[in-house]
């Protein structure tokens, strides 16, 4: 029996219902961002921060005796997708001719579908960004079933969390927020535009897709293959996006050096390029050149004094200089830390990270209870943001705040993070 496509989506809503845990909610996204649904883990009840978005198709094809299905997607709402900070899953449901029983659902991330299914081996084949449309096949192999949510879909949303959150790396922990896809994109296509009459076509088109290739890589964090894709695409013409996505990847794998090196060489491209006047300062600070390290900081805020992304790593700048070198001038030094993590915070409220960071030169500035205020907020946006509880809890022992403390360092050891630091703050509590 053929259905309407209002049949089918009605019955893609049903089947996605049931291929879900009952205790996990969905709902419409809260901003206008092309996507059906926000997909929230909850325990008993409470979110547990872990959430994706959830595009939903049905169909009732199959597309061969393997018993695949096939989904067409605009190659720009992909990239949109991949630029999103939360993971993207594809929800495509096969709807039977009869029974709604036999519905079936199948999904894939799109950030890995595109990185493992979609990038082509050789890089000189096709690549699917000079296509209007990219298909997206799923297997039956791709099941989504409520065990499947519990164990491999949580356990998946629960490595991207560590990953966004758990790292001390502050420019790595950003560089997926304050710098998407998309956007990427978009530069690289603004900049080689310019270059028409100096480059091939073809080279501009491997040159890009190269650069597609590395972010996608970088973003997965696989920093070694994000930076052999971008060398290719450097070694075809130097550009300051090239540049500035290598600072990003060489300052992951610890190449401070070379971080360094190329970071200049794309100032020599475009001088008042804020992120990589940014990047260029926190290779001085690793490096230990921390005076010359603010100095550039300062300038690309200077440029951009809008963006909290250059903000928090002026401020972070600020605060090693306050308390590791500056001694006669800590307090002037942290309060001026203080005022550029607030500015960032007004530009991206509620950001765990920048919450996080601010708690701490609180701290430092012995006002013990906005710290608590400040961190709470951190820990409300964000659940799984370990690092600011451990914070709030040594924050609460110095205002005398025991029973919360206690009751954060129990949670921590229960979720297994019983770090040098949650140990000591517990040894600290009184008995």
């Amino acid at each position: 029996m053929i259905l309407s496509p209002f049949d089918i989506d009605q019955r893609a809503r049903k089947c996605l219902a049931r291929s879900i845990p009952d205790d996990w909610t969905i709902s419409p996204p809260t901003d206008d961002v092309g996507l059906d649904y926000w997909l929230q883990i909850t325990e008993h009840g409470a979110p547990v921060g872990l959430n994706c978005f959830l595009q939903l198709k049905g169909t009732q094809s199959h597309t061969s005796e393997s018993l695949d299905i096939a989904f067409r997607l605009r190659t720009d709402r992909l990239l949109q997708y991949l630029s999103s900070t939360a993971p993207v899953l594809l929800v495509g449901c096969w709807i039977a001719p009869t029974d709604p029983n036999d519905d079936e659902a199948r999904f894939c991330v799109i950030r890995d579908y595109v990185g493992y299914r979609l990038e082509p081996e050789r890089p000189d084949t096709r690549s699917w960004l000079s296509q209007k449309t990219v298909s997206i096949v799923l297997s039956p192999q791709d099941a989504l079933t409520p065990e499947v949510c519990r164990q491999q879909l949580r356990q998946y949303l629960e490595i991207d969390s560590e990953r966004n959150i758990q790292s001390e790396d502050r420019l790595q922990r950003l560089f997926r927020r304050c710098r998407p896809l998309a956007v990427a994109v978009s530069n690289m296509d603004s900049y080689l535009n310019t270059m028409q009459s100096q480059m091939p076509l073809e080279s501009r088109t491997l040159l890009k897709q190269f650069f597609i290739t590395g972010t996608i890589l970088q973003e997965s964090g696989k920093h070694k293959d994000a930076i052999s894709y971008f060398t290719r695409a450097h070694h075809l013409a130097p550009t300051p996006m090239v540049c500035l996505s290598l600072t990003f990847s060489f300052e992951a794998i610890g190449d401070l050096a070379n971080m360094l090196t190329i970071g200049l060489q794309g100032l020599g491209l475009e001088n008042d390029n804020p992120y990589l006047l940014s990047n260029v300062g926190t290779a001085c600070f690793y490096l230990g050149d921390i005076q010359n390290a603010f100095a550039y900081h300062e300038r690309a805020i200077r440029i951009e004094p809008t963006d909290a992304f250059l903000l928090m790593n002026a401020a972070a700048t600020l605060e090693y200089l306050a308390t590791e070198i500056m001694s006669a001038r800590r307090q002037e030094t942290l309060e001026r830390a203080r005022g550029y993590y607030e500015r960032a915070n007004m530009l991206r409220p509620n950001d765990d990270l920048i919450l996080m960071d601010l708690g701490l030169v609180l701290f430092k500035l012995c006002r013990f209870r906005n710290t608590c205020d400040v961190l709470e907020q951190a820990v409300r946006a964000n659940p799984r943001n370990y690092t600011a509880q451990i914070r709030l809890a040594r924050a609460y022992v110095m205002t005398q705040g025991f029973d919360r403390a206690r009751q954060i360092v129990d949670n921590l050891i229960r979720y297994g993070v019983s770090t040098k630091d949650v140990l000591q703050i517990k040894r600290m509590l009184p008995r």
